[in-house]
């Protein structure tokens, strides 16, 4: 732009200096042709106009128009125009002078004038190149200019793809893989602009969040093995819980468990030592899928092992591993397992461990206190039939054994009515006999069913009906409240005395037997309409009184027998059941 510039400066005078020198050659004919024209006019007035022209054609040459063309040109121009003027001082003027003094024409002088017109022709032609060279300079710097933009143009569009245009395409392009979730994106941009920068941080990102990704995935296996293990060690608890409760009243089977127990921590050799809490010796030894070492236990130092308070010893490459089977006090045997020497027992086997020796001494002991609720259940009916015996049979045989002395001693000194009628009163004795030995053998094989207490009333209350004229009705709303086998046993019991007694000696109509729960206790209330019970003292065992007030001691219960309408008689019996606690009941019904 500056070169044009320039070029275009120096060319502002071509034209004018064109011009100029077109000048000079039209005043070079002019001065020619006034000096041809002697003969018209006057010499004083041909010589001012030759002359006039002259200085004009002078004023021309000196011009700064024409010096100012060549100061910056070829040296052809400016050797043209030094050889006019040279020529027009040395030799024109000179001649045009001598002719004027003459007063003829010199015809050398045309011819040389001629020759000068021709000389300023070709300064004229040197100027118009001079020009078009100028012009042809200026073309040829505004091609290269316009090229050299073309070709800046073309730079920068490429510079801007380069460095602008493929960066942010770059960017663009991971920006919508991160944002699709393909982290392993990478930026290959390499400067040191913003763009660089920017890539290098997106880079480190994406690297962060790989890492934090492969961590997050890393805890989340864990996190999922964890609670894969979790899951197991839940269902083997369960399946030992079910296991256990499934034959709390038999023979547990714990050959299963151990084997489930060693798949879910992971270790082949899982033995079960089980003894009885005062024996020193293992009564059974369990262990898991992997057959043991024969020579273990082979020689039965059972007390070492069960004496032995350590968690753990190191046998050679080994680890033995004791979680006791204790509770209450009560040893129950051991759980040993079995890991190789660098490798102990993680935190979740280690919980899974104790929690299955938890389980297992709790089975035990809880089977322990079944069997002594059985055989305390077994006294307390052994001691309420030995009270039935002695109550009916036993009073009723001694009857029979005073009949008996009588009837000899009138054998030997009585008469023959004495004899009948003793041998009257020993027949009425052995029939109550017989009928006390049927309603006791009644009584003895009396059990519940295994729908539970309901259905067991429901069988005694057909059977009454069967067996009497009243109208028997029950009403059992007891729902509420769970009981264990020996409190059903004692209710039913308790209910059937009750009831015989009514369909034996109240000579009613109707009775109705009502067991119903009220504030935590069991009630059970058997009211007849008929005559009262007369409860004197000597008829107070006759009536099994003794008997129901018996099994409502063991059940630490009240028993209570009335006429509350001064009709009928209401035996009404109450106690709470083991499974809840009066106190709290009435606090919730509240």
């Amino acid at each position: 732009m500056g070169s044009s510039l320039f070029v275009a400066w120096i060319a502002k005078g071509d034209a004018a200096s064109i011009n100029q020198s077109g000048l000079l050659r039209m005043q070079s004919y002019k001065i020619l042709n006034q000096l041809m024209r002697k003969e018209l006019e006057t010499g004083s007035t041909r010589q001012e106009a030759v002359e006039d022209s002259m200085n004009h054609f002078e004023l021309l040459l000196n011009d700064k128009l024409l010096k100012t063309s060549f100061d910056v040109s070829s040296t052809t121009l400016k050797t043209a125009y030094h050889d006019i003027h040279r020529q027009w001082y040395s030799s024109i003027k000179p001649g045009i002078q001598q002719e004027l003094l003459h007063g003829r024409l010199n015809w050398d002088l045309y011819n040389e004038t001629t020759y000068f017109v021709t000389q300023i022709n070709h300064l004229v032609t040197s100027y118009q190149k001079n020009a078009e060279k100028r012009i042809y300079l200026l073309e040829l710097i505004q091609i290269i200019t316009i090229a050299s933009l073309l070709f800046l143009v073309i730079y920068a569009l490429h510079i801007l793809k380069k460095n602008i245009a493929h960066p942010l395409s770059a960017l663009n392009e991971a920006a919508l893989k991160v944002k699709n979730g393909d982290l392993n994106c990478h930026v290959d941009i390499k400067s040191n602009d913003e763009f660089g920068r920017l890539a290098e941080a997106m880079n480190a990102m994406s690297k962060s969040i790989i890492a934090v990704y492969r961590d997050l995935e890393k805890q989340i296996e864990q996190e999922t093995a964890a609670v894969e293990r979790n899951k197991r060690g839940l269902q083997l608890m369960f399946n030992t819980s079910h296991a256990i409760n499934k034959n709390i009243n038999g023979k547990f089977d714990f050959q299963p468990i151990i084997n489930e127990l060693s798949d879910t921590i992971g270790l082949t050799q899982v033995d079960l030592c089980l003894k009885t809490p005062e024996g020193g010796i293992a009564y059974d030894h369990l262990y898991s899928n992997e057959a043991p070492e024969l020579s273990r236990c082979m020689q039965r130092l059972c007390e070492q092992c069960f004496k032995n308070e350590k968690k753990f010893i190191q046998q050679g490459n080994e680890y033995k591993h004791y979680y006791p089977l204790s509770i209450d006090g009560k040893d129950f045997g051991r759980i040993i397992c079995h890991s190789k020497k660098g490798a102990p027992l993680t935190k979740w086997q280690d919980q899974i461990l104790q929690s299955i020796s938890g389980c297992i001494p709790t089975a035990l002991n809880i089977r322990l206190q079944v069997e002594q609720g059985n055989r305390l259940s077994l006294l307390e009916e052994r001691s309420v039939i030995a009270r039935e015996l002695h109550d009916s049979l036993a009073q009723s045989l001694s009857y029979l054994n005073i009949q008996v002395t009588r009837l000899q001693k009138a054998h030997t000194k009585g008469t023959e009515n004495q004899i009948d009628a003793i041998i009257g009163e020993l027949k009425q004795g052995i029939n109550t006999t017989y009928r006390q030995l049927r309603e006791l053998l009644t009584t003895f094989r009396l059990g519940l069913n295994e729908t539970g207490l309901r259905e067991s009333l429901i069988a005694m209350v057909i059977e009454l009906r069967q067996r009497s004229e009243m109208q028997v009705e029950l009403k059992y709303t007891l729902e509420n409240l769970p009981l264990t086998s020996r409190e059903e046993i004692h209710l039913m019991q308790t209910a059937r005395e009750a009831a015989q007694n009514a369909v034996k000696h109240s000579e009613g109509s109707h009775l109705k037997i009502s067991v119903y729960d009220e504030s935590g206790e069991v009630f059970l209330n058997v009211r007849d309409d008929g005559t009262n019970l007369d409860l004197n003292a000597e008829k107070y065992d006759h009536f099994g009184l003794a008997i129901m007030s018996e099994r409502s001691r063991i059940l630490n219960g009240q028993l209570k027998i009335d006429a509350p309408d001064q009709t009928g008689t209401r035996v009404l019996f109450h106690f709470h059941p083991i499974s809840t606690s009066a106190p709290v009941v009435r606090e919730l019904s509240q």
